[in-house]
């Protein structure tokens, strides 16, 4: 058995995001191109995150629920690895413009 809580959101277009909620696992689905290519988009962080700025349906108040199975899911651990993934690769990309710099400099002076 499965319960469906679904949201329109506003963004460039008007999409639906669908929170599924199942037994042993929770999926969410968004219309738009993003959610269509399989990337994280931010209509469905956004309600994660329990933000509803953008909700244009009437069902705002089910944010709160949707919340509680993320809080109940893996989503949130995911999440905190990418956050901890996107801050390496900042630091990574630094260090990669920092070496063609010196580099380059070499390349320049000898």
């Amino acid at each position: 058995m499965s319960e469906i809580i679904s949201f329109k959101v506003q963004g460039s277009d008007l999409y639906q995001v669908d929170f599924i909620n199942t037994i042993d696992k929770l999926k969410i689905h968004c219309s738009c191109p993003a959610g269509q290519n399989f990337t994280v988009c931010k209509h469905r962080k956004n309600i994660m995150n329990g933000i509803t700025d953008n909700i244009t349906s009437d069902n705002k108040e089910q944010v709160d629920k949707v919340k509680q199975w993320v809080d109940l899911s893996i989503f949130l651990e995911l999440f905190d690895y990418l956050k901890t993934l996107e801050k390496d690769k900042k630091r990574i990309l630094k260090k990669v413009a920092d070496t063609k710099k010196h580099i380059a400099r070499y390349m320049d002076h000898g």
